[in-house]
């Protein structure tokens, strides 16, 4: 995010115990530490929000902070995918490309590596 980063650990819930008693959570994500701690219930990026405060020079910066909790609810999605023609549309959807007429009606050939180098992209007609 451009005020908030931190590492992030995907899990299906975490437990917070307080004066010997414990409570388990699987819907909301919670940061210690820098390491924002996600469990699968959750997928609002909310959790931006114990970080930061969005406030520079007593100004509220409300454009980025719904950028942040935009971008880290998209992160935590992708990251949980499962379908992958979902998460290509999803990322295709995103960048408009209906916008550009060289591209309208063209397909193509996409295999996707580990790495940027190893991502192929073939016109096919």
């Amino acid at each position: 995010g451009e005020w908030v980063w931190g590492k992030v650990l995907l899990c299906d819930s975490y437990t917070v115990t307080v004066n010997g008693e414990s409570a388990e959570i699987s819907d909301d994500a919670t940061i210690c530490d820098g390491v924002f701690f996600v469990p699968k219930g959750d997928h609002s990026g909310q959790v931006c929000l114990q970080m930061s405060n969005y406030m520079d020079d007593n100004h509220w910066q409300e454009a980025i902070q719904c950028a942040d909790i935009y971008s880290f609810a998209t992160f935590v999605r992708r990251l949980r995918a499962v379908d992958p023609e979902q998460t290509i549309r999803e990322m295709l959807q995103e960048l408009g490309l209906e916008k550009y007429p060289v591209l309208q009606g063209k397909s193509f050939h996409l295999t996707v590596g580990d790495a940027p180098e190893k991502v192929t992209l073939e016109l096919v007609a």
